[in-house]
Parts: C-alpha cells; sequence; structure tokens
C-alpha cells in the first residue's frame, strides 16, 4: 500500500485547472528556464518502416520508450532513453553535446550544429516537444482551451492547438501544463481528420526543481567527432549538393549544410536530403522491401511511404552510378505535396 500511494495520489482527479489559452500560449513558450528532473513514458503510432541509419527513429516514433530527464536550462540538461539492457544518455553542455553508451561503455562528444537531425530522445520530453510544436503554429491555427488533468501530480490545465494549413498531416496538438509555471507534462498529437492520437508523451514523476549538478556531467571518456548529426546521417553520407531554391511551391528557408534543405514553415515544412550512392541505394531497397508505393513521376525512380502522418519519398535521377542522385524528402505534409516534390526534384537535374 505504502508503494502505490505515490501512484493513487499522481491519478487523483484534477481540480477543474483552467487558463486563458493564449496566456497559457506565451507561459508555455516560455518555460524553458523552468528547472525539472523527471520520468516519462511516449508512445508512438506512426508505423514506419524499417530503413537503414534510422533506426532508432523507427523505435521512437512507433512504440513505447521511457525517457529520464534532468535540466536546468537550455544549455545544461540529461536525457536518458532507458531500454532493457541499458540506457543511452544525451547530454547538453556549454561545450557541445555527449552521447554515452551503456552498453559499450562509450561517450561521443560531438561539435557543431545538431538543429537538423532524426528525431531523438529528448525531442519526445514533454517540455520540448510542446515548446516545438507551438513554435511552429501560424497565427492562423486556433488556440483554446481544454479539460484539465492531473498528470504526476500536477493539476495541469489543457489547450489544443487546430492546423488552418490544408498541407499538413496534423489535425491538432493538445498540451496540459502546470498554469503556474508553464511547464509542459502531457502532449498528444492527432492526424486530421482522426481525434485519435498517433503520439503521445506524458511524465509519470515531476519535480519542478533543479537537479544536481553532478547528474549533468557526461560520464567517461571519449572521442570528438567534429559533425553534424545530420538527418540520421554523417555528413561524409550527405551527398552536397545544391538544393532548388524551391520545392513544390514552397521556398527553402534554412540549409544547415550544402546537400540539407529544409522548405516552408508551419507543420508542413519539409527535410530534403541529399544521399551519397551507396547509402541512397541502401534506402531504395529497403523502402521497397517494406512495401513502399512506387510512383511514376515522367523519369527517374521514386517511392512514397505512408506511416500515419510522417510522409516520406525517396526518388533517384536518371544517369550511372557517379551522375545520379537520391534524395529523401519527409515530413508532416500531405503526399501530394510531396509527390510534386519529387517531380520538382526529378526535373532539376541535380
Amino acid at each position: 500500500m505504502l508503494c502505490l500511494a505515490p501512484a493513487l495520489l499522481a491519478a487523483r482527479p484534477a481540480p477543474g485547472a483552467r487558463a486563458d489559452p493564449a496566456r497559457l500560449r506565451a507561459q508555455i513558450l516560455a518555460s524553458a528556464s523552468r528547472p525539472y528532473t523527471g520520468y516519462a513514458e511516449s508512445q508512438g503510432l506512426l508505423g514506419l518502416p524499417d530503413l537503414p541509419e534510422l533506426r532508432d527513429v523507427v523505435g521512437l516514433l512507433g512504440g513505447a520508450t521511457r525517457i529520464r530527464a534532468w535540466y536546468a536550462s537550455p544549455t545544461s540538461w540529461r536525457v536518458a532513453l532507458v531500454d532493457l539492457t541499458g540506457e543511452r544518455d544525451t547530454y547538453q553542455t556549454p561545450h557541445g553535446v555527449y552521447l554515452w553508451d551503456f552498453e559499450r561503455n562509450q561517450t561521443l562528444h560531438v561539435v557543431g550544429d545538431v538543429s537538423v537531425r532524426p528525431p531523438w530522445a529528448p525531442d519526445a520530453v514533454p517540455p520540448d516537444l510542446a515548446r516545438r510544436l507551438l513554435r511552429g503554429a501560424t497565427p492562423k491555427d486556433r488556440v483554446q482551451a481544454i479539460g484539465s488533468r492531473r498528470v504526476a501530480g500536477v493539476a495541469a490545465a489543457g489547450l489544443r492547438v487546430t492546423s488552418a494549413d490544408p498541407d499538413t498531416t496534423l489535425g491538432h496538438v493538445d498540451v496540459w501544463a502546470d498554469p503556474s509555471t508553464g511547464l509542459p507534462v502531457e502532449v498528444e498529437i492527432a492526424g486530421r481528420g482522426s481525434g485519435d492520437p498517433v503520439f503521445t508523451t506524458r511524465f509519470l514523476d515531476l519535480r519542478q526543481q533543479r537537479p544536481d549538478p553532478k547528474v549533468l556531467t557526461p560520464a567517461g571518456p571519449g572521442r570528438t567527432v567534429d559533425t553534424q548529426l545530420a538527418v540520421g546521417l554523417a555528413l561524409d553520407r550527405v551527398a552536397p549538393v545544391t538544393l532548388p531554391s524551391t520545392l513544390a511551391g514552397r521556398r527553402l528557408t534554412a540549409t544547415p549544410s550544402p546537400g540539407i534543405g529544409v522548405y516552408g514553415d508551419g507543420w508542413s515544412r519539409f527535410v530534403v536530403l541529399a544521399v551519397r550512392g551507396r547509402i541512397g541505394s541502401q534506402f531504395l531497397r529497403a523502402a521497397q522491401s517494406a512495401g513502399a508505393a512506387p510512383l511514376d513521376l515522367g523519369n527517374g525512380q521514386a517511392v512514397q511511404l505512408g506511416a500515419s502522418v510522417l510522409s516520406a519519398l525517396i526518388v533517384r535521377t536518371d544517369g550511372d552510378r557517379t551522375s545520379r542522385r537520391t534524395y529523401l524528402a519527409a515530413g508532416f505534409v500531405s503526399p501530394e505535396r510531396l509527390r510534386q516534390v519529387g517531380t520538382d526534384l526529378l526535373a532539376s537535374g541535380r
């Protein structure tokens, strides 16, 4: 009974916590300075196929994940992805990002920008995910209050953002946050035309206090890698080509490095990655084996993968092994828009 008491207290009904939606949204966006220590679980139902170099992404977005987090500030935090055999930790420090693998007892120091990369465990922690989604919303999106919930002992007020963008596959995002601090404690993402969530993450245990500085110090010696983690691939596997300035009517808004581009804005923005020959061939074969639908875009090769709200496309231009290009495009964008991306990439001949 003593062991069950914390869970029973955390699960008791919330006392009708409510907040003005505009004010709560502003509090959530300003909550990056709020320290906390907690344990969270996420559940993804995106149904991604198993692609080379992206198996960690498949597990994070398509299954259950257990996460421990220690957060002091935007430049000082630690997130541990816990599984049956150990854990893998990500440390953010003023000197860069450190990745610690418990099983290998290895620490990797990554120097450089990691802003464009595949989803990783820190993205699934409720505060970070909520802020990212709210920052990506546009002024046309509808913001409204929803019912309160008790999450990890917090009487949390609810907020729903419904997308007005017809090109995104996301329907709405629900966030529950502490109305006194703005710290998000639970997030649900639903696809367009469906009220069922395709991804959820929530705290099961939470203390809104600064963690011990000792737990934020990277464990053990490691080796330094002067590179980005770019969409699941190190930069030596990205073809350093110049991407078109527009694709499918969407303007190129960011180029973290040659061969990587972010197009559009809001929830319907998408990423395009130019992949080197061998890795491109592996991607194409794996997608075909996973049942990706072939597309006739006039020339070259193209296959499209549908995974709930996430759309992905792989295209390869005509030519021999030295001249042809393979591209991976992905985002929470409609399949029709992504097919136009493929047509434009093949027509560009780059």
